[in-house]
């Protein structure tokens, strides 16, 4: 699925974290999840469940972005997990997102 970011109705910021995702590692295994908030959106991956990503720039810094990582269960632990950051530079968010993400 070919998604263009800027076509979404969210704030620029988010658009453009979507776009240098893009750029750096392709959006084509990931689901964006345009819940109502214009400053907040989900990233899921279509393939593992529960592996997914809240980005979001209300209550943030000027151009900054706060992030909360979400990690699928394992065998010995069934319920997913959580990891949450804020204030994150565009270039540190998508280095983030690259490694949460990465096959």
């Amino acid at each position: 699925m070919n998604i263009d970011p800027w076509r979404l109705r969210k704030d620029r910021p988010l658009r453009a974290a979507l776009v240098a995702l893009q750029t750096r590692r392709g959006l084509q295994d990931l689901t964006i999840d345009t819940e109502p908030h214009p400053q907040a959106l989900w990233l899921r991956h279509r393939c593992v469940s529960n592996l997914e990503a809240y980005l979001f720039t209300y209550g943030q810094n000027l151009n900054h972005y706060g992030l909360q990582l979400s990690y699928p269960g394992g065998e010995n632990t069934p319920l997913s997990s959580y990891n949450a950051v804020e204030n994150l530079s565009l270039d540190h968010l998508v280095e983030l997102l690259v490694m949460h993400f990465a096959p």
